[in-house]
């Protein structure tokens, strides 16, 4: 919160950068994607393993950059 409050300008172009990512975001897509899971798992089409949800030693940790909050995707402060 600090480094935002430091920064205006970043938060600023983090802010019009999650509007334009948002722009792009379309609920038929996700609705038909959730239609084709559907599908996959009335056919028995799914893993034999569930993922543990863990990372691997392989995946770098989050770098801890800035995170668009719902607020500055829907244009809401």
């Amino acid at each position: 919160m600090t480094e935002a409050e430091s920064d205006p300008e970043r938060v600023h172009k983090a802010g019009l950068r999650a509007r334009e990512l948002a722009a792009t975001y379309d609920w038929d897509d996700v609705a038909a994607g959730y239609e084709q899971l559907a599908q996959r798992l009335v056919a028995g089409d799914v893993p034999a393993r569930r993922p543990s949800g863990r990372r691997s030693a392989s995946v770098p940790p989050a770098t801890g950059g800035p995170v668009a909050s719902s607020a500055s995707l829907t244009g809401r402060s």
